[in-house]
């Protein structure tokens, strides 16, 4: 919605076919004026009133002036009459609304009855709603027109609800209103829509409010964890300030898995600080910490997080500690189902809330071990009550969580919880599925991002708190439980969806005794090098040299590239024969003298 001045359009009134034009005409004129002074007049009519009443009290009073007394019985009558004039002034008004109709409804004809306009909802026509009594419903708030509701029944010809919501442009135009402020939806009785059109004067109005409160600042004052709930209320809702919920976790469900994208300057780690610290006041949230951008940008965080780490090779002994955990727990999950009936730990101060935050992921994206284990995290996590947060500057899945051979699309859809910051840009709106219909939010608004969560399915703008002195706020308000890292690290499932990755698991660090040392120029042990190659047509011509000829779903399974992506590279690959006479074999093509 744009400002200045709805898409211009100049009513023109239909005039009404009456058998008298002029009582008509005469009886409108006087009706008019009388609204005029009911309505538009109110202090004078209140104030010829009140005077009216106390000169007839005083007849009452004062000797030969009983003659005033007459004036009491017309208090009653001036009542009525204003209360009536009002209403007719309403009903008029509702009328006028309903007759602008015309115009969608109607051809218009010239005086010598030639078509100037044609109809865009021809046969269309107004009806009263049931239990309603007039046609159109207008709803006021704080004193002004605010939106008015049509019921639209179709005509006769091929017309639908959609040929309604096409015409949208065209019925913001006849009702003086912007094109976004108008919603069309289908009524309760078949053949008929419900046209709902805010006015051009209450938008501008929400408009105005929302950029007041994109510029203010809420400063964070309070701890807002409801452990029995999941949440917590780290921003407010752009709309009215109504706190905004994000979820942490879902009893009886588990832990949500949390994605943050948005330029650099957006607001990322203001609003990253604030979901720390609400989460992480109730004892029963552990943080870790995962900090891989230049400068780190956690780092008033390291004294309070269970564990650190500023390094690829750091985050991943610090992912096996995690491993480690989930490990363990699985017999307590196990105990729980069984005695209690239960599928997801319960949170507590013994069994808490794990929350790892990594902070510049998309860094670590092609080094396997690292993702290996945040595959298992984000698929095998949530029934143990261990969470994940990731943060990362752009909005898509394959900048964000690699390409689809190598999974990224697969594991950006386990983040049910969504924060776009600055997401007037593409890189940050391309994470919510829908961002076509996002408004944006200007560049200078760092802190305003979109959230969409299970309490929020639609993306809704918020604006995160400010911590005015943060290091304070931590020391008064955190209440971390201690947490003990169990024996035992990272094991590759046998089974399950990480069968389906892009390459297997490597060997877990703690299983040799060694510090992680982690290259993407490295292989995995007993591993051939082609086969990490982020190029699919070299994987798949390695694959061939090393193997010779090979089906198409061969070289789909040996080199653990997509189906589709497969069967797409190898008709256009140069250098490449198939040979239809043993199964469709595809191989190298032999150079001549070789």
């Amino acid at each position: 919605m744009g400002a200045g001045s709805p898409a211009g359009a100049v009513y023109v009134p239909m005039k009404a076919k009456a058998k008298h034009p002029v009582a008509m005409g005469l009886t409108r004129w006087v009706l008019k004026r009388v609204v005029l002074v009911a309505t538009v007049w109110p202090a004078w009519t209140v104030a010829v009133a009140g005077g009216l009443a106390v000169a007839g009290w005083a007849g009452l009073l004062v000797r030969g002036l009983h003659w005033m007394a007459a004036a009491v019985p017309v208090l009653p009558l001036l009542a009525v009459a204003i209360y009536a004039a009002a209403r007719w002034r309403r009903v008029a008004m509702a009328d006028a609304w309903a007759d602008l109709w015309l115009r969608l409804a109607d051809d218009v004809k010239d005086s010598a009855g030639k078509v100037t306009e044609r109809a865009v909802l021809p046969g269309s026509r107004l009806v009263r709603p049931r239990g309603q009594r007039r046609l159109v419903q207008l709803v006021h708030e704080d004193g002004l027109l605010r939106e008015i509701v049509l019921t639209v029944r179709l005509g006769r010809t091929a017309q639908t609800v959609d040929h309604v919501r096409k015409a949208i442009g065209v019925i913001a135009a006849v009702y003086l209103t912007y094109g976004d402020c108008v919603a069309v939806a289908e009524a309760s009785h078949k053949g008929e829509a419900e046209v709902r059109i805010t006015t051009a004067v209450w938008a501008d109005r929400e408009r105005e409010q929302r950029e007041a409160r994109v510029g203010q600042t809420v400063v964070w004052d309070r701890p807002t964890l409801d452990v029995a709930k999941g949440t917590i209320e780290p921003a407010v809702v752009l709309a009215d300030f109504s706190p905004a919920l994000l979820d942490l976790w879902t009893p009886g469900w588990g832990a949500r898995r949390i994605w943050i994208a948005g330029e650099s300057g957006s607001g990322k780690t203001y609003g990253l600080n604030d979901i720390l610290l609400d989460a992480c006041t109730a004892g029963v949230v552990v943080p870790h910490i995962i900090d891989l951008e230049d400068g780190p940008t956690l780092a008033g965080w390291e004294k309070y997080a269970a564990s650190y780490a500023t390094t690829i090779a750091d985050a991943v002994e610090l992912l096996d500690g995690l491993m480690a955990e989930h490990e363990a727990r699985k017999p307590l999950l196990k105990r729980l189902s069984r005695e209690m009936g239960v599928d997801v730990i319960p949170p507590s101060r013994e069994n808490p809330v794990h929350l790892p935050v990594i902070d510049g992921g998309p860094r670590a994206v092609r080094t396997d071990p690292f993702m290996d284990r945040i595959r298992v995290a984000a698929f095998e996590w949530r029934k143990f009550l261990m969470g994940l947060i990731w943060v990362s500057q752009p909005g898509t899945a394959e900048a964000a969580f690699g390409n689809a051979d190598r999974g990224g699309t697969a594991l950006r859809d386990q983040f049910n919880v969504r924060i776009g910051f600055r997401a007037g840009a593409q890189t940050s709106t391309a994470m919510f599925d829908d961002h076509s219909l996002l408004p944006s939010i200007s560049v200078s608004t760092p802190g305003v991002a979109f959230l969409q969560s299970p309490t929020h399915p639609v993306p809704t703008p918020v604006r995160f708190k400010y911590q005015q002195d943060a290091e304070a706020l931590r020391r008064q308000h955190l209440d971390v439980p201690t947490w003990e890292r169990p024996a035992g690290g990272f094991v590759a499932p046998a089974a399950g969806p990480v069968e389906a990755w892009p390459r297997a698991a490597t060997a877990s660090p703690q299983d040799s005794g060694e510090r992680a040392v982690v290259r993407d120029d490295v292989p995995a042990a007993g591993e051939p090098g082609y086969l990490r190659d982020p190029d699919p047509e070299a994987r798949i011509r390695g694959v061939l040299h090393a193997r010779g000829p090979m089906t198409a779903k061969e070289i789909q399974v040996a080199t653990r590239l997509s189906e589709s992506r497969v069967y797409e590279l190898l008709p256009r690959m140069r250098g490449l024969t198939k040979d239809k006479r043993y199964g469709g074999r595809w191989s190298l093509e032999q150079k001549v003298g070789s």
